[in-house]
């Protein structure tokens, strides 16, 4: 009887095994690769008034994505400070229409907190670089929207990583 219990014991472990398991839900990764950005994070400071930041997007953390356009990037050149070039000419940036932006409101005295990416691969931009971060803010909505006189707030410079 004990020979009995244990070559079914075995039978079963061995069809558990080896056996046709059932179809479930699973994910396979097909390929990885590293991408090349340059990723800024920003806090933006609203000293005595309301500012309103265009963005087009969010991280699931909840962190807000600059818009490029009212946002964008310089690099010193020869002392002087010149938007970042695209490495192929023939390249076009695209960007949303300001009326299709969505605006974070920072409170007087306050603060937000954005960033924005820009590839290695399609901006001409270099390890040791001297680069600053240029971003338009409007003291209201609908100056933001409809493409009004901006504020223009200026980082200190940084090296490129």
């Amino acid at each position: 009887m004990r020979t009995l219990w244990t070559a079914l014991l075995i039978f079963t472990l061995a069809s558990l095994l080896f056996g046709q398991r059932p179809q479930k839900p699973r994910a396979e990764v097909s390929n990885v690769q590293l991408t090349r950005s340059v990723l800024i994070e920003v806090t933006m400071f609203a000293a005595d008034k309301i500012l309103f930041v265009p963005f087009c997007g969010e991280s699931d953390a909840g962190t807000k994505s600059l818009c490029y356009g009212p946002a964008r990037v310089e690099v010193q050149k020869r002392g002087n400070w010149r938007p970042v070039e695209l490495r192929h000419r023939d390249a076009i940036l695209g960007a949303l229409a300001p009326d299709r932006r969505k605006a974070e409101k920072i409170e007087a005295g306050g603060r937000g907190r954005f960033i924005l990416a820009i590839s290695k691969d399609d901006f001409a931009v270099e390890t040791g670089q001297r680069l600053r971060l240029v971003v338009d803010a409007w003291p209201n909505e609908q100056s933001a929207r409809n493409g009004g006189q901006p504020i223009q707030m200026v980082t200190p410079s940084f090296g490129c990583p």
